[in-house]
């Protein structure tokens, strides 16, 4: 059986504007230039008439791109009113605020076509004290009532880390599910020794809400397949940066990797250092050490840009990934292991036999909190 191809991802960055000023932000080169329309559909038209792929997910980013709605509405109008020879759904990632009720009720018209990533931090003092004050401008059932299934994009600051569990908690309970789920790229948690400690008990007392509450799809961060740090160790790229799965286009037209390897983003000194590289070069991306001496590199997740804009390097992180890379994996371990705790072991598959063997090996060596 041939395995399917996952869809192309094309990234549109309509606008570098924002009325946002997020804490962890990694935009910073915001302006107030907008990308033209016709060169908007051509790019469009381009993408789904060539290619080796079959499906394409063609997405609107910023800044925030619902200041520029115009341009969503007739690029988005103009490809549904021809016929294309690939798949392609729309989708748009949005911090939710600028909704206005003609935006709304276009949404509600095209749920079905056109998909909405929001970015929601937890509860109203967390969003509020990493989003600009922004929690009451959104509507929350709007958005749950539209996307039922779509994940929420949560971002975790060190601004308020001893609400973290109560800020998953508190998304789950509105009915959201949570994708994303990553602490702010591109910075660093600030007083490590403090904050370390009080994430690793957030995320034991989330994930001990999570075993209580098995009909609960857990967040990104509980989902590590531990099992492969059981299993050969190979090297897989954990993005599509430099592959020929994705692009991001800016308003100028200019082709990026991601949209972190763009100008919102990135200097010009340092895209210009990238443009010099071969991407396809994987030893650009594997960290020797991490490889040959670290048990949980298998799981150990990377955004290279992220890397690169702290480090200099695709495959070196800094410092404190590298901690909370182990939290998370110890906290896996506790969740996953208590979860076993409910199986019938006889029923229990060679994948979750592995998964066993990573829990201990893990509390064994970074004396995780034992089941």
């Amino acid at each position: 059986m041939v395995e399917k191809k996952p869809p192309f991802e094309l990234t549109l960055i309509i606008t570098h504007r924002c009325n946002l000023n997020c804490v962890y932000c990694y935009e910073h080169h915001k302006d107030l230039r907008k990308m033209d329309i016709e060169f908007a559909k051509k790019t469009v038209e381009k993408y789904l008439t060539t290619g080796d792929y079959e499906e394409i997910k063609i997405g609107f980013f910023g800044g925030e791109p619902f200041l520029e709605f115009p341009i969503i509405k007739e690029v988005c109008e103009w490809t549904w009113s021809r016929t294309w020879p690939k798949s392609y759904c729309f989708y748009a990632d949005t911090n939710g605020t600028v909704l206005t009720d003609e935006i709304k009720e276009w949404l509600t018209a095209h749920k079905n076509y056109f998909y909405i990533c929001l970015s929601l931090d937890g509860k109203k003092k967390t969003h509020d004290l990493n989003r600009s004050n922004s929690f009451d401008k959104i509507d929350l059932d709007f958005f749950h009532k539209n996307w039922p299934d779509e994940p929420v994009k949560m971002t975790i600051s060190d601004k308020n880390l001893a609400d973290l569990a109560e800020d998953f908690i508190f998304l789950h309970e509105k009915g959201f599910k949570i994708n994303g789920s990553n602490f702010a790229e591109g910075q660093d948690i600030k007083d490590p020794g403090k904050n370390l400690e009080i994430i690793t008990e957030q995320l034991f007392k989330l994930a001990d809400w999570y075993v209580a509450h098995p009909e609960v799809k857990p967040a990104q961060i509980f989902s590590l397949p531990l099992a492969r740090c059981e299993a050969e160790k190979e090297y897989r790229r954990q993005c599509g940066i430099g592959g020929n799965g994705m692009r991001v286009i800016d308003l100028d037209g200019q082709e990026y990797f991601c949209t972190f390897s763009s100008p919102v983003s990135m200097n010009e000194e340092q895209i210009a250092e990238i443009k010099k590289m071969d991407l396809s070069d994987e030893k650009l991306f594997i960290n020797d050490d991490c490889f040959n001496n670290c048990y949980l590199f298998p799981v150990c997740i990377d955004c290279y840009a992220a890397n690169f804009a702290l480090t200099g390097s695709f495959a070196e992180k800094s410092q404190m990934k590298c901690e909370l890379a182990k939290i998370k994996a110890i906290a896996n371990a506790y969740f996953q292991g208590k979860r076993f705790l409910n199986k019938n072991m006889s029923e229990i598959t060679e994948t979750e036999k592995q998964t066993i063997k990573a829990v201990l090996k893990i509390n064994s060596l970074f004396g995780g909190k034992r089941v």
